[in-house]
């Protein structure tokens, strides 16, 4: 099987049905020999864009590697019925393009996963639901006891509050008593997960260099806004595009397919983008001026939260 034909096979739809034209298609691949099976132990990265409607912006690139390219695993993870995501409820205002990145590996294949916790003084709020929930063991002298302390710190914090006399300080000082804060450690929701991606592009001809040039515009065009109303100038901005990656592998059959060993990842937004030509010898260009060398760091963040739902399948990953 000629490379030709084996780039074909692999670069079957995986969206059967899907219409969309060969000319529809814009799809940059890098390296170029990224499906063959034997390149990059049959792995590598799906982005699909997603354009906010309404936008006055069309990209310019035609490049299509093939008639037949992989248009994306499925729709957006944020968008299905298990997500607790409002912007399920409001997916009209992005809508897929036809626009996608395969690509190699990233260097490291990582994310991060965060809960928030807070330390929370209840002070005496927490005192009257301690109370509150004991109160068949309620004795006279704990209301005593409890009533006196209030009364002190009332009358010390009234004098601190209208003399320079620190009044209550003094007074925690002298009887080494402070009110006690009842401090609980209350949940306060889930950080959204970060999937960091870094490449080093080695272009090996003009060619490869033009495309690893279109993918970094590309990325740095959805990540930013645009004006609403004038391309140049406007009071409003829309939205950023948001991007929907896909861990991709090439299986038995030579087809492209998803990874399931790895975490499927909600929409995201393209939240930083740090480009360097420098190299690690300096700066160094080919006959044709481009960068030998050219090191790209990108962070996507979910747009919706984890929860218990997503990992409820064992045999998938999130």
């Amino acid at each position: 099987m000629n490379h030709g034909q084996s780039t074909k096979s692999k670069y079957d739809a995986l969206e059967a049905g899907s219409g969309k034209k060969t000319s529809d298609i814009k799809q940059l691949v890098y390296p170029s020999n990224l499906l063959d099976s034997n390149s990059g132990n049959g792995q590598f990265l799906l982005l699909n864009f997603n354009t906010i409607v309404g936008t006055s912006f069309r990209s310019k690139a035609t490049r299509v590697e093939n008639p037949e390219v992989v248009s994306g695993y499925d729709q957006p993870v944020i968008n299905d019925g298990n997500s607790g995501s409002i912007r399920r409820h409001m997916r009209v205002r992005h809508k897929r393009s036809p626009e996608s990145i395969a690509i190699m590996m990233p260097e490291t294949v990582s994310t991060n996963y965060g809960s928030n916790w807070e330390n929370i003084e209840l002070g005496s709020a927490g005192q009257m639901l301690r109370t509150a929930t004991n109160l068949d063991n309620l004795k006279l002298s704990d209301v005593k006891n409890y009533a006196l302390e209030q009364m002190k710190g009332a009358t010390t914090g009234l004098i601190q509050a209208i003399t320079p006399i620190n009044a209550a300080d003094a007074a925690e000082l002298f009887t080494g008593t402070i009110a006690n804060p009842y401090v609980e450690v209350l949940f306060k929701g889930v950080m959204n997960r970060e999937i960091p991606l870094t490449f080093t592009f080695t272009p090996k001809n003009n060619e490869e260099s033009l495309v690893v040039r279109e993918i970094i515009r590309r990325l740095k065009f959805h990540m930013h806004p645009e004006f609403k109303y004038r391309q140049s100038e406007s009071s409003y901005l829309l939205n950023p595009s948001t991007v929907d990656l896909t861990w991709m592998r090439i299986d038995q059959n030579a087809e492209a397919v998803r990874n399931a060993w790895l975490w499927r990842v909600s929409t995201c937004a393209i939240t930083n983008v740090a480009e360097d030509v420098s190299g690690d010898d300096g700066y160094s260009v080919h006959d044709d001026d481009a960068p030998t060398v050219i090191k790209l760091d990108v962070t996507l963040t979910e747009l919706e939260p984890m929860h218990k739902g997503r990992f409820n399948d064992e045999e998938d990953s999130f």
